[in-house]
């Protein structure tokens, strides 16, 4: 077999693996609705803010968060995406002003392992969301004008 042949059969698995990956995250998010505090989108959406939970689950992330907080997705251990609320729209409420040129992503981190399917889901959910919102994607410093522990910042450049 030469080369050629196996760039080919590699492009094509590479080409096959992003359109499998696209079906599935569109399948897999779920809305669900909610009555979590949000402020209306009035800024063009330039990253992704990654949160991590200390919740078991979707239904815990929901209680924890409650009147004071929100997110725009959570993506569970099974790799399970939700929309509590829709980006597009509206930013999630946090501790930080971020959120309102950004789209907050938490992920549920219980017992603070994260599953190969999350990791997976987490990754094709951002891949699509920056495509959408078109900006390329890079890891921004775990810094910021607050106290940011535990917090990435996914930008545009």
């Amino acid at each position: 077999m030469k080369n050629d042949d196996l760039t080919y059969d590699w492009l094509d698995f590479v080409a096959e693996q992003k359109l499998v990956r696209k079906k599935l995250i569109k399948e897999q998010i779920t809305k669900i609705p909610n009555n979590l505090r949000h402020g209306n989108r009035t800024r063009p959406i330039k990253g992704i803010v990654i949160h991590h939970t200390v919740t078991d689950s979707p239904q815990g992330t929901l209680s924890a968060l409650g009147q004071r907080a929100s997110t725009n997705y959570e993506v569970d251990k099974q790799g399970n995406v939700y929309e509590y609320i829709n980006p597009n729209q509206y930013y999630a409420i946090a501790s930080n002003s971020a959120n309102e040129y950004t789209i907050a992503i938490d992920v549920t981190t219980g017992d603070g392992s994260w599953p190969k399917e999350q990791i997976n889901a987490t990754r094709s959910l951002i891949e699509k969301l920056a495509k959408e919102h078109g900006f390329e994607l890079s890891l921004a410093p775990d810094e910021g004008p607050k106290d940011w522990k535990g917090m990435a910042i996914v930008t545009g450049k």
